[in-house]
């Protein structure tokens, strides 16, 4: 009897399904992702961005409960969020006279340059400690792309209420990704291109980046 019992129980829990874990290292973008933060929650447009970009030790919050979403975020802080995201490699030969020999953000900075993604701020400097702006965030986003040779399709869009204030380095990225879904003007169809980007509008970009080039690659046929 006691062989009975033990024989269904094994029956049993062979055919109850197991949980697919994703590949560590994996690119695919899961949606199923629960953030620890507090003042994050499902009505905060970035709120999925968020998650997985925490889940792959992507970004982190300033504190152990806070993310902090409409805080600034500084150039350094950008350049190692890009360089994660997308496995960036690399060293730039340049060295900028703004940026400390040994910082934490030495490795991303050079990564970031040598990709061609980020100049300094001037031909010594790269802006340490300077907030990334919104039209800057815009053009580093389109560069990757460009360097993932990923083609942006989205329909055109009616000019922003601003767009005269936009740089006319930063046009074409601004346009690209707002057509696109991976960044949005703000309120009264403002693109406000000279605003500090937040934290929360720099993961929504860099996780939209990364489902374009995924979504493209699969058209292709292609490994992401």
């Amino acid at each position: 009897m006691i062989k009975q019992i033990v024989s269904l129980v094994v029956i049993i829990s062979l055919c109850i399904p197991l949980p697919v874990m994703a590949e560590k290292g994996s690119d695919s973008i899961e949606k199923n992702s629960v953030v620890a933060f507090d003042d994050i929650n499902k009505e905060n447009y970035a709120y999925e961005a968020i998650c997985y970009l925490y889940d792959k030790g992507i970004i982190n919050g300033k504190s152990e409960k806070l993310f902090f979403p409409d805080d600034s975020l500084k150039r350094e802080e950008f350049a190692k969020i890009v360089v994660n995201a997308f496995r960036l490699s690399g060293a730039s030969k340049k060295s900028f006279t703004d940026a400390v020999k040994g910082e934490w953000y030495e490795g991303y900075i050079s990564k970031a340059e040598a990709a061609g993604l980020m100049q300094g701020v001037s031909e010594t400097e790269f802006g340490i400690g300077y907030n990334i702006s919104r039209q800057d965030l815009a053009v580093v986003i389109k560069r990757l792309l460009d360097n993932m040779e990923v083609k942006l399709n989205g329909e055109n869009i009616a000019p922003f209420a601003d767009s005269e204030t936009i740089a006319p380095y930063a046009k074409e990225a601004v346009t690209a990704l707002c057509a696109n879904g991976i960044m949005h003007p703000r309120e009264d169809n403002l693109f406000l291109p000279n605003e500090k980007a937040s934290r929360s509008e720099a993961a929504f970009a860099v996780y939209s980046a990364l489902k374009q080039k995924n979504e493209y690659y699969a058209s292709l046929g292609r490994m992401a």
